[in-house]
């Protein structure tokens, strides 16, 4: 065994590469090595390099970075932010194992001369090997079609709609693989062959007549959505993506007939608006005027056909989208009428009520704001925007003692929710009732301090109540006296730290204590920032020799956590 290899094998072990990458991605690694996943490995010089297979081969390393610890590279999409991914930490378990591939017995090949050899063919041999080729790769006959496409303009239109089809057939090969949880995507190999034949199609059809390019872009648009929908799961979207904006500079230079484009806005906006075609609003705002009044005219009648929508009722999203340019045009023109009637004829969620009660506000008929927001209340029950609506109309109309109920029995619905006691107090202040209902908030707080279910939630909000009414002094009493909230307390120490340093640094020990035993790059990181604030209070309260003795004694305690001890002295926690 070489020097380097024994460096390596004291280095490289189960535990440290978990400490590396932590418990997620080396449980996934484990199973990526126990499935056989590591297809090479070469050990040279203190390295390690590999292939690990996922949904597509990627090159592994991992090395010694000279300092007693070791790095990885991976062409995965999580190896290139630089985390310590699954595929290294199998490539790690598979030198522990002791798999290599043998090398070689030279690593030198033979030098290919491409150009010579294309030279010296004959034009009989040279289209034998093309042809040969093409039959064995698609793409490379897809590159000889686009480059040599037909002058004559019917059959240049004729091919080119082939080729949609085609790129239409390998969009829906494609597909995003989630090879990390919900962490990251990566892309499947389909996806390199499709977009180069997608950008060969859109640089052709560039340098088309616009009304053959409006015709060739609205068939792929329309073929796309009749294949699942243009789903954005796959390369579909892709294709809608590169499509609608040589579709729209081909309408800005004069192309096709203003209804008819119209109606494929509406439906297009409508079909997938989280996806590509969520653009078209966009194109919407630049289009010729021509467009934009057959697109009014069209949206007015369609909308005229609706039928009103009561509280509760599920909009379509081509509604949503028509009544939401059709406000854009009444506000554009001044015409509070028509704006009053879109939205009195669609009432289906909160957001809509909230318009209409403003709209109504605006126009000085305040009697049908109560009521409205009275009735929205009752079948929007826990809408917060909704409540604080009905309270601010009560306060207005002189309703004080109906606006107080309802603040507390929200307050009585969600007490361990900062909003409840938020609008509790608001409501009250407003009520002129600060300090009344300040008083009955802690006090239904604190009888919830003896349930063992409610007692956390019960303190760590009555602590957040206090420091909203800055009554430090007590804040700390009740956060001292039991369990309570990381965040809380990080508040309270902050809001402590210049008059109470020390009562800070209780505060923080208390989540530190809970987070040094942890392993991994979060929790070490985290550990990192409260031993920062930990040593601040301290030493503002004069105990910079105690912080020196606790440090030394985490240091000691976690000596083996290399990584640990390594942000510690980037941090200069010594």
């Amino acid at each position: 065994m070489s020097k380097s290899d024994a460096n390596l094998k004291e280095l490289i072990t189960r535990q440290n590469l978990r400490e590396e990458a932590g418990d997620v991605y080396f449980k996934r690694g484990l199973d990526y090595f126990k499935s056989g996943h590591v297809q090479k490995l070469f050990v040279d010089d203190e390295r390690i390099e590999g292939k690990v297979s996922g949904s597509r081969s990627y090159s592994c390393s991992i090395e010694s970075d000279g300092d007693g610890w070791f790095s990885g590279e991976c062409s995965c999409p999580l190896g290139d932010d630089g985390e310590f991914c699954k595929h290294l930490v199998a490539l790690g378990l598979a030198f522990i194992d002791g798999f290599e591939t043998p090398q070689p017995a030279s690593g030198k090949r033979g030098k290919f001369d491409l150009s010579a050899f294309l030279k010296a063919r004959s034009n009989e041999e040279l289209t034998a090997l093309l042809t040969g080729a093409a039959k064995l790769h698609p793409d490379l006959l897809e590159f000889f079609r686009m480059s040599h496409l037909p002058d004559d303009p019917s059959s240049l239109r004729l091919e080119l709609l082939q080729k949609i089809d085609r790129l239409l057939d390998l969009a829906e090969e494609c597909s995003y693989v989630d090879c990390y949880g919900d962490e990251e995507y990566e892309i499947d190999e389909n996806f390199e062959q499709f977009r180069q034949e997608l950008g060969q199609l859109t640089a052709t059809m560039k340098r088309l007549s616009p009304p053959l390019i409006l015709e060739l872009a609205e068939y792929a648009i329309k073929e796309a959505l009749k294949r699942e929908g243009g789903d954005d799961e796959n390369g579909l979207d892709e294709l809608i993506g590169d499509m609608l904006p040589l579709y729209f500079a081909a309408v800005t230079k004069g192309a096709g007939k203003a209804q008819e484009i119209a109606e494929n806005m509406i439906a297009w906006e409508a079909a997938n608006p989280w996806g590509a075609l969520g653009q078209v609003g966009r194109y919407f705002m630049d289009a010729p005027q021509r467009i934009v009044d057959a697109w009014e005219k069209l949206a007015q009648r369609q909308w005229d056909e609706m039928p009103p929508l009561s509280m509760g009722t599920r909009a379509s999203n081509k509604r949503e989208l028509i009544e939401k340019r059709l406000l854009q045009y009444a506000k554009l023109n001044c015409d509070k009428e028509l704006e009053l009637k879109i939205l009195q004829k669609n009432q289906s969620s909160p957001e809509q009520v909230l318009a209409l009660s403003k709209q109504l506000f605006r126009l000085d008929r305040y009697d049908e704001i109560l009521p409205l927001l009275q009735k929205a209340h009752d079948r929007f029950k826990g809408d917060h925007e909704i409540l604080d609506a009905l309270v601010s109309e009560l306060i207005r109309c002189g309703k004080k003692e109906e606006a107080l109920a309802l603040a507390w029995n929200c307050f009585e619905r969600y007490p361990d929710c900062r909003y409840g006691y938020e609008f509790l107090r608001s409501t009250a202040r407003s009520c002129h009732q600060g300090k009344v209902y300040l008083a009955k908030a802690l006090n239904f707080l604190r009888k919830r301090l003896t349930s063992r279910n409610q007692a956390t939630d019960a303190r760590t909000e009555m602590v957040n109540i206090l420091l909203c009414e800055k009554d430090y002094p007590q804040a700390l009493e009740i956060a001292e006296g039991g369990l309570c909230a990381h965040q809380t307390l990080y508040r309270l120490a902050e809001a402590l730290a210049k008059n109470k340093p020390e009562a800070s640094a209780r505060l923080i020990k208390r989540p530190l204590d809970q987070h040094l035993p942890q392993v991994g790059d979060r929790f070490y990181a985290e550990s990192v920032r409260l031993l920062k604030l930990y040593k601040e209070y301290l030493t503002a309260a004069g105990e910079g020799e105690r912080f020196q003795q606790e440090i030394l004694a985490i240091r000691l305690q976690y000596k083996q956590r290399r990584k640990f001890i390594g942000m510690l002295d980037k941090e200069g926690l010594k």
